[in-house]
């Protein structure tokens, strides 16, 4: 309990922190607007495509990712140096407002362990991945997701994804760095998370059948969020571990 407790102290901790990261520009992007600090930059979207098509190669078992677009500090030589972070759009439809208490504490172990069996070509490259439990952000209508792996020659590494809700479903920011390093940059990754706005028709508003008793047999939505998001939060550690390092044009 004391643990629990902590862990939550910790989390309004870093959400203070936030506000004093100074913003650099408001990007519009299809359905929504993000704001990026100071000295970050867009990765190109033709280097983003052709990533998409290299993990596409290396879990052919796994859903292919689409991630809408990519930032990181401009100070690094290289595309894809933590560290960076990874937008992705997800219209599974919208989880309604009664059911987003329940995804507080839900567990994304399993989806990991699922993800691991069906891609095992992986498991040479990353060990160890642990999920944390989703955490519901009541203020901003975002849940997060945190994960940690060991990669090989390159150790552990921390990704934390910030899922804004929207009426089609959600938007994820999916940020990473290197475990020595995350203390700094997550107040860095939880600041353009909660910065994107989604466009006025994508905005998530509550509705009266939100009120409605639920059911026992419910949709399982944090299943359904957790299997949709494990893909993505993994996919975007793999640019190291696959070479896919390029140099930026000067």
């Amino acid at each position: 309990m004391e643990i629990k407790r902590i862990e939550i102290l910790l989390f309004f901790i870093v959400m203070v922190t936030i506000s004093s990261v100074a913003y650099g520009a408001n990007i519009q992007k299809n359905g929504y607007v993000i704001s990026i600090p100071d000295g970050w930059i867009e990765i190109p979207t033709d280097i983003i495509e052709k990533y998409e098509k290299m993990l596409s190669d290396l879990g052919p078992n796994a859903k292919k990712q689409h991630y809408d677009c990519g930032f990181q500090l401009d100070s690094k030589k290289n595309w894809f140096e933590f560290p960076y972070v990874l937008m992705q759009v997800n219209n599974l439809g919208r989880i309604p407002e009664n059911q987003l208490e329940k995804l507080q504490g839900f567990s994304m172990q399993k989806s990991v362990d699922d993800f691991e069996d069906q891609n095992k070509k992986l498991n040479t490259v990353i060990s160890n991945i642990q999920a944390g439990k989703m955490i519901y952000d009541n203020k901003n209508k975002m849940i997060w997701m945190r994960l940690e792996a060991n990669v090989h020659d390159i150790g552990p590494i921390i990704g934390i994804s910030g899922m804004i809700l929207t009426e089609k479903g959600s938007i994820h920011a999916n940020a990473y760095s290197r475990k020595e390093d995350f203390s700094t940059y997550e107040p860095v990754f939880r600041s353009i998370a909660t910065s994107v706005t989604p466009s006025p028709e994508l905005v998530y508003k509550p509705k009266w059948s939100d009120s409605l008793p639920v059911p026992e047999r419910s949709f399982n939505w944090g299943k359904v969020v957790g299997k949709a998001i494990t893909g993505a939060i993994i996919g975007g550690i793999i640019a190291l571990i696959a070479g896919f390092i390029r140099k930026k044009k000067n």
